[in-house]
């Protein structure tokens, strides 16, 4: 049979009746293996560390009792704790000879108080009130009351002061104080009246009646008239005119006439400098230029004002229909149209106007059956200066003849032109030479003119040439430029007014 083992030491018990002759063997093996197990050191710092041995209580004590600090090491590792540690208004020592630890409040100064002589353990520190003040304590809470003594001013009293203070001296300005309200109030005395006529030493004038006082009031001016008498190609007039007199006059403040008539500003001519005036066309020989300067003066410039005066500076006639009427019955009337010029209710005497515009240098371009506006790059003459941007625009009353001339020069199939005269933006007269039933044939090298009468208003009237062109394949056409072929020309007949 098979042997069993003890649990712990795991020692072999053989069966009755097993290992006859052997248990001799076994039982030597069991005893090392208790001998082994049972071994017993006496080690009091346990160096070998054995997990097969067993230890002696003297070894087990003197091990234990190196590992745990004692009463002294305690304190003096605690003591150590206070040592060059930070400490405010106490000093905490260690006594290593008893084993205590001391502590030291330092003297409490009062803040404020310097002769005080400060507090030691002990002493008793008492909080007294001062005036208006009053202290109380209550178990555990103190209760500090002030008395209020503030003699702060209400904001009523603050009014009513500050109005009393407004009685001083108050000039084109009254200040009252409302108490109402608390209010300061600031009047300045204005009045707003166009004629002034309450004529007040105390009150102040509105800008706007200012402005409508002094534009009512007659502004006299003073005009001075410079003649010159140009040589040909002239455009430049400056320095002495004709009579000596040195050109001077204020910018804006001028009109000037050629030969009579009414030059534009700024198109005709240029007056900037205050010394010169530049024609935009060149006069020819012996025009008479005149140059008519306007100044503001006073009414000590005016001589003989019942009778015939003299003016010694500039004249402005600020109205843009402003009239000057002349004769007993006012029978002569000059009036401005504006941006225009001078129109006469009688004939001035004035040169006819009449101009002569032409292409010289460059061809027109016109599609088929399109109401085209003709344009001419030169003026060979304008009297009076009523042609611009391929219009005229004459500011003398009265009926004008008018002839045009158009040179066709290219076209495709035309068998058809029309000139038209535009008068005022609308067609009011046309010549038209159409021929029908023509086929693959044209007008080329065709002259289509106009011949005819207009009336003009001279105020605003104008004169325009269009061109109509037929063609029986809708091709474009050209009309060429040919100062001979290819003009427009105006001049007055008879004036009406």
């Amino acid at each position: 049979m098979a042997s069993s083992y003890t649990t712990n030491l795991n020692l072999e018990k053989p069966e009755k009746g097993d290992q006859e002759g052997e248990w001799g063997d076994t039982l030597n093996s069991n005893f090392d293996t208790i001998d082994t197990k049972l071994a017993i050191k006496d080690e009091d710092n346990m160096a070998s560390d054995s997990a097969s041995h067993l230890s002696t209580q003297q070894s087990i004590k003197a091990y234990v009792d190196s590992q745990v600090n004692t009463e002294e090491t305690i304190e003096d590792f605690v003591g150590g704790m206070v040592t060059g540690n930070t400490e405010t208004g106490i000093a905490v020592t260690y006594e290593d000879s008893d084993g205590t630890l001391d502590f030291v409040v330092a003297d409490t100064t009062v803040a404020g108080d310097s002769g005080s002589t400060g507090m030691t353990p002990g002493d008793t520190l008492t909080i007294a009130g001062g005036t208006n003040v009053t202290t109380a304590m209550s178990g555990d809470t103190l209760t500090v009351t002030s008395t209020d003594t503030n003699t702060q001013l209400t904001q009523e009293q603050v009014e009513d002061y500050v109005g009393g203070m407004l009685d001083g001296t108050e000039t084109f300005i009254a200040v009252s104080y409302d108490d109402g309200d608390g209010n300061i109030d600031f009047v300045v005395p204005v009045k707003d009246e166009d004629n002034m006529a309450s004529d007040s030493a105390t009150y102040l004038s509105t800008q706007q009646s200012i402005k409508a006082y002094v534009d009512n009031k007659v502004v006299q001016t003073i005009l001075t008239l410079y003649k010159y008498t140009a040589t040909a190609g002239q455009t430049t007039f400056t320095g002495s005119d004709d009579g000596s007199t040195t050109l001077a006059y204020t910018a804006g403040s001028l009109f000037v006439t050629l030969n009579g008539l009414t030059l534009e500003n700024g198109t005709d001519y240029t007056a900037t400098n205050g010394t010169s005036v530049v024609l935009t066309d060149a006069a020819t020989v012996s025009d008479e230029l005149n140059i008519y300067a306007f100044g503001v003066f006073s009414a000590a410039n005016v001589t003989g004002a019942g009778g015939d005066f003299s003016i010694a500076d500039d004249l402005s006639f600020t109205s843009d229909a402003a009239i000057i009427n002349m004769g007993a019955d006012s029978d002569v009337t000059m009036t401005h149209v504006h941006n225009k010029g001078v129109q006469f209710n009688t004939q001035p005497i004035i040169p006819t106007p009449t101009f002569r515009a032409c292409k010289v240098s460059s061809s027109q371009t016109f599609s088929d059956a399109t109401y085209t506006k003709i344009t001419f790059d030169a003026t060979t003459w304008d009297i009076g200066g009523y042609y611009a941007s391929d219009t005229y625009t004459p500011l003398v009353q009265g009926y004008y003849g008018v002839n045009v001339s158009l040179s066709l020069t290219a076209a495709v199939d035309t068998h058809g032109g029309l000139v038209a005269i535009y008068h005022n933006g609308g067609m009011t007269r046309f010549n038209r030479l159409y021929q029908a039933g023509i086929t693959n044939d044209d007008f080329y090298i065709t002259t289509f003119k106009f011949n005819g009468m207009i009336y003009m208003d001279g105020v605003d009237d104008t004169l325009e040439v269009y061109y109509y062109n037929y063609s029986e394949d809708g091709g474009d056409c050209v009309i060429g430029a040919d100062s001979r072929a290819t003009y427009f020309e105006a001049f007055l007949v008879s004036r009406s007014g």
